[in-house]
């Protein structure tokens, strides 16, 4: 399943390459995450909060994308924590020109959060911090997101463009979040949901290649 999902990547690569105007550019993405526990009647909430770079590929109907962010819980059970993150994402968009300067899109596709380094305080979790738990820091940190959005391209000249984007993500639990809900659940005789939502918002310069 995996071959025929990086084949059917390239080919829209190659294809979205030879019939699309290409278009690169970088610029600053923020948001927020919303991580919501409910166990046994309760829920706890905790908020966190992203800022960091962006860059961007564009092909068409096809958008790629690398972050660079950094993060920290606003509020919640974890509020010490701060993160840094590489973003890896590719939406699917569709291009709908509605002025000679401005063209919007919807867009909709997937990211995922590969974790770089995680600290409470000054302490850095690393690795060999939970040797004997079966788990690494990747399987506490890093997770997968559905997202959807829509952007606005504001033509400055041939060849010169802003762009600014907002969006939604469903984040779809990991191996950890599993084996927490598993947990909870032996343990407590209601159910045990576990809801985790972003919302975010990047501006970039954008040129035509």
């Amino acid at each position: 399943m995996k071959k025929v999902v990086i084949v059917l990547l390239l080919v829209t690569l190659v294809v979205g390459g030879a019939f699309a105007q290409m278009k690169a550019g970088v610029g600053v993405k923020g948001g927020t995450q919303t991580i919501t526990l409910t166990a046994g009647g309760k829920s706890g909430e905790d908020k966190y909060g992203t800022f960091g770079a962006n860059a961007f590929l564009d092909i068409g109907f096809l958008e790629l994308n690398a972050d660079f962010m950094m993060g920290a819980y606003l509020f919640g059970l974890m509020t010490n924590v701060n993160t840094t993150d590489l973003v890896l994402g590719v939406v699917g968009k569709f291009p709908i020109p509605i002025m000679d300067k401005i063209t919007v899109f919807p867009f909709v596709g997937a990211d995922y959060n590969i974790n770089l380094s995680t600290k409470n305080g000054d302490n850095e979790l690393k690795d060999s911090d939970l040797e004997g738990t079966g788990y690494s820091r990747a399987d506490f940190m890093s997770r997968l997101s559905i997202i959807f959005g829509a952007g606005l391209d504001f033509n400055l000249s041939d060849s010169m463009f802003i762009r600014g984007e907002v969006g939604y993500g469903i984040t779809l639990p990991n191996k950890v979040d599993n084996d927490m809900i598993d947990a909870l659940k032996a343990l407590s005789s209601s159910d045990v949901t576990l809801q985790q939502s972003k919302f975010f918002y990047k501006a970039c310069i954008g040129f035509k290649l």
